[in-house]
This record gives C-alpha cells, structure tokens and sequence, in this order.
C-alpha cells in the first residue's frame, strides 16, 4: 500500500498546472510533498515493522510450545520404550535365572522368554544348549553310578580268595555289565590254551560263542577290544556266523592274566546295533579288573605250590605234609602213615649219574600219584625218601595198596631205559603215635627193619619195634 501511495503522489504532481512565473513556490510545494509523503512513509513502515515484530513473535511462541510440547511426547514416549524394555529385560532375566538355578541343581529344563520377543534367539540357544548339557549331565550320571558299581566290584573282587569265588563275583558283575545283553567270559586256565565258559550273565541266554582255544580267538590274537556291526559283514569274525540266536552283533574284550592274554569277555547285541560306548567302556574296566584279580589270585597260588611242593617231582614237599597230617589229627581222622625209600639209591647216582637218578625219582614219583586215591596224600620227604597217607584205611588194606605199588613200578621200569631198582616201605597206623612226628618216627623203624630184612618189602611198625631199633635219645627223622 505504501507504493501506491507514492505512485498516487506523483501522478498528483505531475496533474499539476506549473506556472512559469512562480518556480521557487511551485518547487516549494512540490518539497512539500515529498516530505509529507516521506513522513507518512517511514510512519508505514514503522508500523509494518511492528507488525511484523508482533507476528514473529507469535510465530516464535508457537514454535517454542511446539517444540515444549514434541519435546514432553518425545520424553513420554522414550519413558513408555524404555518402560517396555525394562519389564520384558526384567522378565527375560528372571526366566533365566530360574533357568540357572535349575542348571545348578542339575535339573535342567527348556527356556521359554517372555514378555520381550525380540530375544526369542537367546530362548532358542538356551533350548539347543541345554539340550547339549542334558545329554553331558545323563552322561556323567551313568559314569557316575558305574564309578561307584566299579569301586564294589573291585572290593569283592579282592575279598574272593580263589578263582572259584572270583567266578562268582564276575557272574554279577556281567548281569551289571551286559544290562540285559547276552554277556560271558571265557578263560583258559594256567597252562592251558583250552578256552572254556566260565561265567555268563544270569539275566540272559548266553551268547554261546563256540571258540575253543587262545589263538582261535580273534580279539586274544589282536590283543585289543574288537567291535562287530553285524554277524553277516563280510569282516565279521567267523565265530559269529550261523548261530542259532540268529545274525547279531558283538564286542569282545580280551582279558590279561600275567601280562598274556587267556580269556575274552564276549558280549553280543541285536543285528547291526552294537552297544555303545560307554557299555563297550564298562565292559574294558571289568575284563582289566578281571584280569588283575586272576593275576594276583595265580601268583599267590603260584607262591604257595612253590613254598609247599617239591621242584624236582611236582610232589607236595614235607612242609605241606606236615600241614596235611595236623589237619587230619584236628579232626580225629584215622589214617595209614607209609615212609617208602628207593633201595640202593646212592649206588645208582654213582653208577649212572646224578640225572638218571633224577629220573629214577621222577619215576616212582609218578608211580605214587598213579596208584593212590583221590583224598590220599603223597608227598617226597627228602632225598629218596617218599610219604603216602592213607585217610580212613586200615594196615591191612594199605599193605594191599603197597603191594600194588611195587608192581606198578616194575611195568613202569619195564618200559623205560632207566636201571632196574626196588623200594622198601615203612607201615604205621595213626593211632600208635601221639602226633605226627611219632608216627612218622614209627614208619621209619618199619622201613629200617625192610632195609635190615633184604628190602624191596614192606613192615608194618609199632611202639615196640620203634623201641628196638631206636634209642630213647636217638633224633626224631
């Protein structure tokens, strides 16, 4: 509006008649007008700066709430998020600390989150690991509770004082062991390679397996566990085909005994499912248990017939004789007491030497064991002198019996190289001494006697012969 007012003026002036006799007036007014239109202009724009100063300023105001208020829904909305955040951290967080406190008790169970979405990966790792950790903690279970069977086993093993109790022992633990399965040891027994079954799992058919000696057996003769998918593979051991059981599968385990392998603990499963490896791995801890035990209960016996058997003849020596004769005496069993020594046997040695007499002993040693009863005892006191004891027999019987000796030893002689020699027996009953060593004292005065009478012969002793020959202060043999 202002510039149509100036345009207004100046369209006025120009109307204006100008008169040539009065310039400076005209030019006077014409000043006039300009600055009464310069006045009124700066006023306009005073006014239009006010305005617009007042408009700004509202525009300002508005602004400024605006943004107060964008600035308060902002916060508002940023305390919802964060609210909402929280509450589904909060019980995100609690899900798992249930979850570690189960963990802890070793119960674990599936996570489930709630209460925020966006973690449903941490829900689903949760899941995989614990389903990781169910399968190491079921498994340290089982190891467990074999660790604690094992440690039993092998008290009972320790506490089986011969083979036999062993045996029984190592049944049960193949009914722990097989848990069901078809399981049984095989053993050979010292100095042989005759493998035989000797214990099974009671719980189930044994598996039968027909091998019959050491080196028969494909897992004696690699000396180390042998796994078999399936009797119908082309690798599988021969043993496994044609069984009446049918086609199956099976793990053997050799057993060491003395640092050699002599047994086997066999075990079969259904047809191309072996048993896994922790019943594989049980099954390797009974058989080292088993043949550490066998190792320990062989030695000892090994020991004992060393301490109380004869080197040369095999025969018990006179420490286990003596432990036979107080037995016998401790429970009031009668026995036959006969001292036999080889006639002229110092002339033999010297004749033929010391190995032919070996052999001689070696003989009639072999005669003894051949022509006496199952619970008779013959025993090589020393030198050439030998002991039988005859439980429960009475004199006359046992000079039957000796008779059968000596005629036995002149077929055995008959069939040897060997010189031909004789041997002269010494006869006493149990009841003529008071212990063992009297009537051992009696049976060397009867075989004194055969020696004075020509030998090769047999004399029964009493309290009256052992008087003549002997002095009362002579030395008990």
């Amino acid at each position: 509006s202002f510039s149509e007012q100036v345009r207004e003026a100046i369209v006025a002036s120009d109307a204006r008649p100008v008169q040539l006799g009065n310039p400076l007036e005209q030019l006077g007014l014409a000043q006039t007008d300009a600055g009464s239109a310069t006045t009124a202009l700066v006023r306009e724009l005073d006014r239009l700066a006010e305005e617009a100063a007042a408009r700004a300023t509202r525009w300002l105001v508005v602004a400024v709430c605006c943004l107060l208020a964008g600035v308060a829904l902002g916060v508002a909305a940023a305390e919802r998020a964060r609210r909402r955040v929280r509450s589904g951290l909060d019980l995100a967080v609690e899900s798992l600390s249930r979850e570690i406190d189960q963990v802890g008790e070793a119960r674990p169970s599936p996570v489930v989150l709630r209460g925020f979405p966006e973690l449903a990966w941490l829900s689903e790792k949760m899941r995989r690991r614990n389903r990781h950790l169910e399968e190491v903690v079921s498994s340290l279970r089982r190891q467990a509770t074999w660790n604690e069977q094992s440690r039993r086993l092998s008290e009972a093993l320790e506490l089986a004082d011969s083979e036999r109790a062993c045996l029984v022992v190592i049944e049960r633990a193949l009914a722990v062991v097989g848990d069901g399965r078809p399981t049984q040891l095989l053993l050979a027994e010292r100095g042989s390679a005759t493998l035989r079954s000797v214990a099974s799992n009671p719980s189930a058919p044994p598996p039968a397996c027909p091998v019959e000696s050491t080196t028969a057996c494909v897992a004696i003769r690699r000396g180390q566990v042998s796994v078999f998918d399936s009797s119908e593979s082309i690798n599988a051991c021969p043993k496994l085909v044609g069984r009446e059981s049918g086609p199956c599968s099976a793990v053997c385990v050799p057993v060491t005994v003395a640092g050699r392998p002599v047994g086997v603990v066999h075990m079969t499963d259904l047809d191309e499912a072996p048993p896994g490896v922790d019943v594989i791995d049980r099954v390797v801890d009974l058989a080292t248990r088993i043949g550490t035990r066998l190792t320990a209960l062989r030695t000892l016996e090994s020991s004992r017939q060393e301490a109380s058997t004869d080197g040369l003849t095999g025969l018990p020596n006179r420490r286990a004789l003596e432990a036979h004769v107080a037995e016998l005496l401790d429970q009031d069993t009668p026995f036959v007491m006969v001292l036999a020594d080889l006639d002229k046997f110092k002339l033999l040695n010297d004749n033929y030497g010391h190995e032919t007499g070996d052999k001689a002993l070696q003989l009639f040693a072999g005669v003894l064991r051949d022509n006496v009863r199952g619970n008779d005892v013959v025993a090589r006191l020393g030198g050439e002198e030998f002991v039988l004891v005859y439980p429960n027999m009475s004199v006359e019987i046992s000079l039957e019996a000796i008779d059968r000796v000596r005629a036995a030893l002149a077929r055995s002689l008959e069939a040897t190289a060997l010189p031909r020699f004789t041997c002269s027996f010494g006869i006493a009953h149990s009841s003529a001494g008071r212990d063992g060593d009297a009537v051992l004292r009696l049976a060397d005065a009867g075989l004194l006697r055969a020696k004075d009478d020509g030998s090769d012969q047999a004399v029964v002793a009493d309290a009256d012969l052992a008087a003549t020959i002997f002095s009362d202060d002579a030395p008990v043999r």
